[in-house]
């Protein structure tokens, strides 16, 4: 992903397992910082808010063992002791991606756990089992995280440091996909169907794929 940081510089950020976090000039390529490997392998993409880089790793057991936070603003001869500003080793998703809001960092795990973490200081606000397991990632609309279950049930919760579920709905068909945003329309890809909900209900239209 390319940032812009609080110094207004432009970075291509990149995380691997051999390099964890990792700044490139998007322009020349020419690398600025990493943080040194990650322990274990990286799948979720990294995400970035308040100024912080945030990223994780984990293991084949669908379980993040790792999250870091990373201040990308700081200059290349920066130690990491001190580039890393929080890390966390609980409640971590490994394959999907968390979201930031309203200075809040909101995990998702592969095991349908849901955290609320305080940006800042990555401590946990809240911590709930939603249920299902998961492999697509979360969105945020107007406040509301949405994510479809692996066995294609969409769950949401309130993007809110006050937990709070607010409904769920099967699809009826497995699903292995993040929610895609378009236009005032919310698409729901499974594995037969891609269902389409606009914001009024009377829009919604769904197309069997098959």
């Amino acid at each position: 992903m390319v940032i812009r940081d609080a110094a207004g510089v432009e970075q291509l950020i990149c995380v691997s397992g051999a390099m964890g976090i990792t700044s490139l000039d998007p322009h020349t390529g020419r690398r600025n910082w990493a943080t040194g490997a990650f322990p274990l392998r990286t799948v979720g993409s990294p995400v970035y808010g308040g100024g912080l880089v945030i990223a994780s790793c984990g293991q084949g057991g669908r379980y993040g063992v790792l999250q870091i936070a990373v201040d990308p603003s700081l200059g290349p001869e920066t130690p990491r002791e001190t580039r890393i500003r929080w890390s966390r080793k609980k409640v971590i998703p490994y394959v999907p991606t968390p979201v930031v809001h309203a200075g809040y960092l909101f995990e998702w795990t592969d095991q349908g756990l849901a955290a609320c973490v305080d940006l800042k200081t990555g401590i946990d606000v809240w911590k709930r089992r939603i249920g299902g397991n998961f492999s697509g990632s979360p969105v945020c609309i107007d406040g509301k995280l949405y994510a479809i279950s692996d066995a294609g049930d969409v769950v949401v919760i309130a993007a809110s440091p006050r937990f709070r579920l607010l409904g769920r709905t099967p699809l009826d068909d497995p699903s292995r996909a993040t929610p895609a945003v378009a236009h005032g329309r919310l698409y729901l890809r499974t594995y037969h169907r891609l269902t389409c909900v606009a914001a009024r209900p009377s829009e919604a239209t769904a197309e069997n794929s098959r």
